[in-house]
C-alpha cells in the first residue's frame, strides 16, 4: 500500500510562469495532497519570476498539508538532463512528473494512490485531456484504453511504449526504478521517459490508470533548444524536420538499446508505430507549412528508415498539393476514427 505522502509532484520548469501558477493551482484542489512538489528550474529568463512564484505559494502549500520545494539548475541542463535530475531528487517513493504548461484534475492523487496499491509496476502512464487556453473548454480526451491496465511484453504489443510515454504530463515514475537505471547515453533526444518505459515494458510492466488525471495544453510552442545538446538540432518554438527526425532517431535508439538487453523484439512494432499512428500527427502539424517544410520532412523521415510505409507518403503529397486546406481531411479522419 502506498499513501499521498508517497507522491511526489515534479514539474521541470522552463519559463511559462502564468501556466505554472495555473498548475500550482491545480495541485492546491487535489482531493489528497501530495507530499511534496518539486519545481526544477533550468535555469530560464524568467528564473526570477518563477521563484517569487514559488516562494508566494510555499505557505499556501504548507496550510494544506503539503510541502512545495524549489530547485534551481546551476546551467541550462535541457530537457533529457533535467528531467533525470527531476527523477532522481524527489522525497517520495513516486514522482508524478508533469510538463510546467500542464494541469493536475482535482482527482489525480487520490486515484494514483488506488492504482499504485494495488499493482506493482516500474512506471504508470493515464488517459488524459487536452485543452487549449481553458480546461472548462476541452478539445478531447486521449485515452487507450477504457480500463485499468499493465502493458509488458509477452502480453502487449511494444508500440505501447511510444503511445503511453511519448507525453510527460502525468506520467508516474517508481524513483528507486529511476536512480537504478539512471543513464545519461540519451542526452538529447527529447525522450529520455521512452528508455525508462522501455526498461518497464521488459520487467514490470508500464501501468495506465484509465481515469484522467492530467490536462495537457495544445498549441504551445516547444521550449527545448537552448541548451548545449539540444541547439544544434533545435530551434527554440518550433518543430523543424531535422529536430523531429532527432527525436525519433533518440527513440530508435533507446528501443534498439533495451531490446538487444532482453533479447526480446520492441524493434518491429515501434517502426510501426512511429511510421503510421504518428506519422498522421506530425504531417497534420506540418499541414500549412508549404511545400519546401513538407519535403525535408519527408526527406528526414526516409532518412531514418521511418518513410517505406503509404500512409507517410501519402500525407506527404496530401500537403504539398493542398496546402493549408489539408487540415480540412485531417478534421475528417479525426472523426471518423472517434466514431469508428
Amino acid at each position: 500500500m502506498i499513501s499521498a505522502a508517497d507522491v511526489s509532484v515534479v514539474v521541470p520548469a522552463y519559463n511559462r510562469t502564468g501556466e505554472l501558477i495555473e498548475l500550482l493551482g491545480s495541485i492546491l484542489k487535489q482531493t489528497m495532497m501530495p507530499g511534496e512538489v518539486v519545481i526544477v528550474e533550468d535555469c530560464s529568463p524568467e528564473r526570477e519570476a518563477i521563484s517569487q512564484v514559488c516562494e508566494d505559494h510555499a505557505p499556501l502549500f504548507k496550510r494544506a498539508g503539503s510541502t512545495l520545494r524549489y530547485v534551481e539548475n546551476e546551467v541550462n541542463l535541457g530537457f533529457d538532463r533535467n528531467l533525470r535530475k527531476c527523477l532522481g531528487i524527489p522525497n517520495g517513493k513516486w514522482a508524478l512528473l508533469l510538463g510546467n504548461d500542464d494541469l493536475l484534475l482535482p482527482v489525480a492523487v487520490e486515484e494514483v494512490v488506488r492504482y499504485l496499491s494495488v499493482n506493482d509496476v516500474a512506471v504508470a502512464s493515464r488517459s488524459f485531456v487536452r485543452f487549449d487556453k481553458d480546461i472548462n473548454q476541452p478539445l478531447g480526451l486521449s485515452k487507450i484504453s477504457d480500463t485499468d491496465a499493465v502493458f509488458k511484453v509477452g502480453s502487449s504489443s511494444s508500440n505501447m511504449i511510444f503511445r503511453s510515454g511519448a507525453f510527460i504530463g502525468g506520467l508516474l515514475f517508481d524513483v528507486d526504478f529511476c536512480r537504478r537505471n539512471e543513464s545519461n547515453s540519451y542526452d538529447g533526444s527529447l525522450y529520455y521517459q521512452i528508455y525508462l518505459f522501455s526498461l518497464a515494458f521488459c520487467s514490470k510492466g508500464i501501468g495506465y490508470i484509465s481515469t484522467p488525471i492530467a490536462a495537457g495544453r495544445a498549441g504551445n510552442p516547444p521550449m527545448f533548444g537552448s541548451a548545449d545538446n539540444e541547439k544544434s538540432v533545435h530551434v527554440p518554438g518550433a518543430y523543424t524536420a531535422s529536430g523531429r527526425a532527432k527525436m525519433w532517431q533518440g527513440v530508435l535508439d533507446i528501443v534498439s538499446d533495451v531490446q538487444k538487453k532482453f533479447n526480446v523484439d520492441l524493434m518491429t512494432a515501434i517502426k510501426r508505430e512511429l511510421m503510421v499512428r504518428q506519422s498522421f500527427h506530425i504531417f497534420e502539424m506540418n499541414a500549412g507549412s508549404g511545400y519546401r517544410a513538407n519535403r525535408d520532412l519527408a526527406h528526414e523521415l526516409s532518412r531514418i528508415g521511418l518513410f517505406s510505409h503509404f500512409l507517410p507518403f501519402s500525407l506527404f503529397f496530401l500537403n504539398a498539393i493542398l496546402g493549408r486546406r489539408a487540415s480540412f481531411f485531417y478534421g475528417l479522419a479525426r472523426r471518423f476514427f472517434q466514431k469508428a
